[in-house]
C-alpha cells in the first residue's frame, strides 16, 4: 500500500501476469486482507498504459478464490455466535416451555 492509500500489485498465473491498482475508495470495501501468493478473483476494467505499452487492471472488487463469499459469511456468523455462547450443544436444545408438548 502506498501513502496515497491505493494498492498496487501484480496478478499472476502460470502463463501470464497483469499489473493492477486498487484505489482506496474500493480498497475499503474489501472483506479480507489479501496476502502474497493468495488465489483471488478480481473484477475491474482494463486500462491501456500507452507510455509503456502495457495493460493495467483497475480493480473494483476482489475476493478470495475458493469456497466463496457465502461460506465465509456463514463461518463469520458461526464464530460470532460461538463467541456469544449461542452455538453450544446446551444452547441448541428445545425451549423448556415446549418440552413434552405435542400438537393436536
Amino acid at each position: 500500500m502506498w501513502t496515497s492509500g491505493h494498492a498496487y500489485f501484480t496478478l499472476k498465473d502460470r502463463q501470464a501476469q497483469i499489473r493492477c491498482v486498487l484505489f482506496r475508495n474500493n480498497l475499503r470495501y474489501l472483506r479480507f486482507k489479501p496476502q502474497d501468493g493468495a488465489a483471488v478473483i478480481a473484477r475491474g476494467s482494463v486500462e491501456v498504459r500507452a507510455e509503456r505499452g502495457e495493460y493495467q487492471l483497475l480493480v473494483s472488487g476482489m475476493e478470495p478464490q475458493g469456497l466463496g463469499r457465502l461460506y465465509e459469511m456463514f463461518a463469520e456468523l458461526k464464530e460470532k455466535l460461538r463467541g456469544e455462547g449461542l452455538s453450544t450443544r446446551r444452547a441448541s436444545g428445545l425451549c423448556p416451555c415446549f418440552r413434552g408438548a405435542s400438537g393436536s
